[in-house]
Formats: structure tokens, sequence, C-alpha cells
């Protein structure tokens, strides 16, 4: 079996189950050394057991996991998670409440003489912006203050590999946003490889140098951020990214028609294949109807709402005898009223057409 030596962490053919119905599918993974990389998905899809199993936290039922060329994981043998050179931030936190900040931070810190230990946490304090809580409580802190000594407590033994899971979930939106790209600086920084658990595509885009998408315990789709934007693979990886809508449609003459939008068809595609059509709402451009346009070009606005920096208007199409609405998102300069008459098109790169389940036609 190849021991992954070139990767910090290598997942090889990793099958997991709690009952009859696997968990994990012959996962295969590979981090580089200083590498972020977010695993994403929706709830049930085997992500967080993967990140248990890389932690030392559940064993296999096949396959082998390597971590710096070294086997942690097989389904005969389990390498105990402290013996494993990994630091862990999960969402609750999961701070010592009898222990201040300085003492929890170094909880993991075993084996250093007190000065070294001592100063070892005022450098992963400094290195997180909270070196002035050394002497708090776990109870005085914020939300947001608790994770950075999460990760601080995580980064002091300077592990060989972070493990994330959720961290950011249980905080408002700004302080989420704000802690992401402070986390993802500081990772960089340190040169730390990362594992990232996360149900939150814009997350997944905003820290990660690599994302990978799991589905019903496999892998779906993996790569740089913007490749796995521009190019899902089916209407689960196209909707996972981003607000937009899916359309249940059939070909005719090679293409896809939903209301006045004409989408080609995937090649080779037969007159009436399902198809599931996946509209981004940055993908749908509207104008002002003139004169000169047909009357089945013309949809109507049903609303409109300014989100701050930018606007969403909701129009109605008749699609195969239902109304239905879309949305465009779009910027401020373009305004609509309610029952104002707008011809849509599609911006490049803003849809996408895949085969549909012929059961579901």
């Amino acid at each position: 079996m190849n021991t992954g030596h070139e990767y910090l962490l290598s997942v090889q053919q990793v099958s997991h189950a709690y009952t009859v119905e696997p968990v994990l599918r012959a996962v295969d993974l590979q981090i580089a050394a200083g590498e972020i990389v977010c695993l994403l998905g929706p709830s049930g899809c085997g992500k967080t057991t993967l990140l248990r199993c890389i932690a030392g936290l559940e064993g296999l039922r096949g396959g082998a996991i390597f971590i710096a060329g070294a086997e942690v994981s097989t389904a005969r043998r389990t390498v105990p998670p402290e013996r494993r050179g990994v630091g862990m931030v999960f969402q609750d936190f999961a701070l010592f409440p009898h222990k201040n900040i300085s003492d929890n931070v170094a909880f993991g810190l075993r084996g250093f003489r007190h000065e070294q230990r001592q100063q070892r946490v005022r450098e992963t304090l400094k290195r997180v912006q909270a070196e002035e809580l050394a002497q708090a409580w776990p109870h005085q802190l914020s939300g947001g203050q608790q994770q950075r000594i999460a990760l601080a407590r995580a980064l002091a033994p300077q592990p060989r590999l972070m493990l994330m899971d959720e961290p950011f979930s249980g905080l408002d939106a700004t302080l989420r946003r704000s802690l992401r790209h402070d986390a993802r600086l500081l990772l960089k920084e340190v040169g730390i490889a990362t594992l990232l658990v996360t149900h939150d595509g814009e997350e997944a885009l905003q820290m990660a140098d690599r994302v990978v998408l799991m589905n019903q315990g496999r892998i779906v789709l993996d790569g740089p951020p913007e490749t796995v934007w521009r190019n899902p693979v089916d209407a689960f990886s196209a909707s996972f990214f981003g607000d937009c809508t899916t359309i249940r449609a059939t070909v005719r003459d090679g293409a896809v028609r939903v209301g006045p939008l004409s989408i080609p068809g995937p090649e080779g595609a037969e007159d009436g294949a399902p198809m599931d059509v996946v509209l981004r709402h940055t993908g749908l451009r509207l104008r002002p109807a003139s004169p000169q346009d047909s009357d089945e070009s013309r949809v109507p606005v049903i609303d409109e709402r300014f989100l701050g920096g930018r606007r969403q208007t909701d129009i109605a199409i008749e699609h195969h005898g239902q109304r239905l609405a879309l949305t465009a998102r779009h910027d401020n300069d373009q305004h609509y009223t309610v029952g104002q008459s707008v011809v849509p098109s599609l911006v490049p790169g803003g849809v996408f057409c895949f085969p549909g389940d012929e059961s579901a036609a």
C-alpha cells in the first residue's frame, strides 16, 4: 500500500459504517503540507465521520490513513488521537471552564519546562490577537473570543495537521466572516495543513485552497474554489455554491426552454430527455422591455428588494403550464418596480444543464 509520504495527510480507500448502511464509501483524499482543504457537504454526507476517522476518534471498516507518511489507521489498528500530532477545533469551542485562558492554551504542552510553556502560551495568544485575555475565564469571553482561544489551544503544540469541525457555525454572520478571514491568514502564516468541515459553500470558497464536496459518503467534486464554482459535475454540485433555482425541463431540438429562456442542452441529448437546469441568481440578467420586444419575451416583475450592495428582483415565467418565480441578483443601478415588464437573458457561466432522473420526469 502507498504510504502517501509525499502528502501530509493521505486517506486511501477509507470506508466506515455505524450500521449496515455505509457512511463512507472508499474515500480517497490527500492534503499537502500547508494546504487548507474544506470538506463540504450536506448533513449526513459523511464529512464529519471522515474527520473523526482522521482524528482517531472512529475506527475504519476498510482502507488506511497516513499522517506525514506514518500509518495511523487501518481496519485492524488505530493510533490514539493524542499520538497523531493533530490539533482539533470544534463548533462548541470545548474550553475547560475551571481553567483560565492561559491554562487552557497550555493544556497540550506536556513535557515543556514551566518557562517554555508560558513563553509558548504568550506567543500563541499573540498570534490570535488575544494576549490581553490570558488571565480571563471562558465564561467571561464572547463567542468570537472563545473561538480564538480554541484555535490558540490547538496551535500551541505546533501540530502537523489541523482538523476543524464547523468551527464558525455558532457565530453571527458578521463575526463569522471576520474570523474566517483571520483564521485563514493565521493558518497560512504558520503553514499548518488544515482540513475544515463545513456545510456552508461560501465558507468553503472563502477559506480553502481546495474544496472537496461530499455526497452520500463519496467525494463528488475536488478542486480549487474557482474551478469547483465554474465547473460543477451535476445539479447537486452546481446548487451548493450560491443561491440558485433548480428547474426540471426537457430537451427539444437540442435546447432546453425555461419560459422565454433557451439553454443549450448537453451534447447528444435526445428530444424529450429530462434535464435539471440550475440557474444561479447571479446568472440571470434583466432589462426593461421595449415596444420592439415580442410578447413571448416579456415577463412581469413580482418583487424587488434592496440588499445593500445589490438588488434582488423576482420575475414570473410560464413553464410547462405553471407559473414559476425566478430570481435575479444584480447591481443597484438597475431598479425595477412590481408589475413592470422586463426581458430576461442569461449570464455566461450562470446556468447549468444536467441530465435528470428519468423516474422523476
